[in-house]
């Protein structure tokens, strides 16, 4: 056998489809065990919506999130203030909150967690004054596909991709 070090960015974890190896194997169970999970909190007070963000969180098989809900700002802020989490999807039109009061209240609650405002509004000044007062990125949610999703949900709060690192043994002859 030899032994890879494989240092992936957790989008692109998905080198190990069932067709590389079999779900039921030792060493495929060993490796999705291996990934960390990335704690989501989606602050959203529309049902449909979170529906369809955790759809789509949970669409990509590669990509382990743990995703928990608050449906107004204050029951994110105790979420935040109890539970360890790496990054927020954040809907800008809550019920106790307005747009820029929810990135500054949280980005002062929790300076490490990363935000991302998730808004039906495609508005470039909107985008801006929330990247200025904490958000790591602004989607639109009419323009979200999973990928992007995914992919916004995995910066850590500097931006950059949070990386797994694993250990694969692959048979000789099948190295990557």
């Amino acid at each position: 056998m030899i032994q890879n070090d494989i240092s992936l960015p957790i989008p692109t974890a998905n080198l190990f489809t069932s067709a590389a190896l079999p779900s039921d194997s030792v060493e495929h169970r060993e490796i999705r065990s291996e990934i960390p999970m990335v704690q989501v909190l989606v602050i959203e007070d529309s049902e449909a919506q979170i529906q369809l963000i955790s759809g789509m969180l949970r669409k990509d098989d590669a990509s382990r999130f743990d995703i928990s809900i608050a449906r107004d700002l204050r029951e994110g802020l105790h979420h935040l203030s109890t539970t360890p989490c790496d990054v927020v999807l954040l809907g800008l039109t809550l019920p106790d909150s307005t747009e820029l009061e929810s990135c500054v209240r949280l980005s002062e609650a929790a300076p490490d967690v990363s935000i991302v405002v998730l808004t039906g509004l495609d508005d470039e000044e909107l985008a801006v004054s929330t990247l200025q007062h904490g958000a790591e990125d602004y989607l639109v949610k009419g323009q979200i596909t999973s990928h992007l999703l995914v992919r916004a949900a995995c910066k850590d709060g500097a931006g950059e991709f949070r990386v797994v690192s694993f250990h694969v043994n692959l048979p000789c002859g099948q190295e990557r």
